[in-house]
């Protein structure tokens, strides 16, 4: 009968231990984050057992970083830490950032739930869609050394929806006749965003919203392309006009010879 109450009791000791460490949970609420936006994420530990430390990897999807100053990641930890709780990160060969919480005196996280770290997420310019941040390898410490292994997270994080940006290139124009000093104004009608380019600005220059300008005499590309590459180009002959043998000049030299060109000589 005693066997069987100790056993019962270690039953129950067994299920409260592993009811705690279900409970207990290191992760990051959902949020959204525009292209090229910095923002603050705080990293939450709602716990029932007392902590004296922590490590976890940290998984981050294509096209978000965690903001770094001289080659080191800037993690902060809130008031939550004791007085001589460190934090320290790491690069994993998986592509995981490891991070360590500790104390050298084994002193206790305080309370029981809300953010423990600080830090910057950094979007690049072409960062869209949905995507997750994930927490894995998470193990929780005690004073006495004692480990808990607690479960994988994961958070949502949104983005500009591509669906919802236009894409490509179709130019208004793809081959233009302009005398010197004229202009043109391209567009792209796919609606895109796009950059523009000449492939000889000495012939014809191109503005950032698309307007051509011819400067002499010649054949120039204008290139429009879009955030995800894509491009398209326009055909441009500048001329003076009456310059028959394009010297930027109109001449005698030029009557001379339109009249040859009537005469058939």
């Amino acid at each position: 009968m005693i066997v069987m109450k100790r056993f019962y009791y270690i039953i129950l000791s067994l299920m409260a231990l592993f009811s705690a460490q279900a409970q207990d949970r290191l992760y990051i609420a959902d949020f959204g984050i525009n292209a090229g936006e910095t923002k603050q994420v705080e990293i939450m530990l709602d716990n029932t057992v007392a902590y004296t430390a922590l490590q976890a990897d940290i998984y981050l999807p294509e096209g978000l970083t965690i903001e770094q100053e001289d080659g080191e990641y800037l993690f902060d930890l809130t008031d939550r830490k004791a007085r001589n709780h460190t934090i320290s990160s790491a690069n994993l060969a998986s592509g995981a950032v490891r991070i360590l919480i500790a104390s050298q005196t084994l002193k206790e996280i305080s309370g029981n739930s809300g953010a423990l770290v600080t830090f910057n997420i950094i979007a690049d310019a072409s960062f869209s869609g949905t995507k997750a941040i994930e927490l894995k390898g998470v193990v929780a410490t005690e004073a006495d050394r004692t480990e808990h292994l607690l479960p994988d997270t994961q958070c949502t994080v949104t983005g500009p929806q591509g669906g919802d940006e236009p894409q490509g290139v179709a130019l208004s124009t793809t081959m233009a006749r302009l005398q010197l000093q004229q202009t043109l104004q391209l567009t792209n009608d796919a609606g895109a965003q796009v950059s523009w380019t000449s492939s000889d600005p000495t012939v014809a220059t191109v503005d950032e919203n698309g307007m051509v300008t011819a400067l002499k005499n010649g054949m120039v590309a204008i290139t429009a392309t879009d955030a995800q590459g894509n491009s398209a180009w326009c055909a441009i002959w500048c001329y003076l006009r009456g310059d028959v043998n394009e010297d930027n000049t109109v001449d005698v030299v030029d009557v001379n010879q339109v009249v040859n060109i009537i005469l058939g000589k």
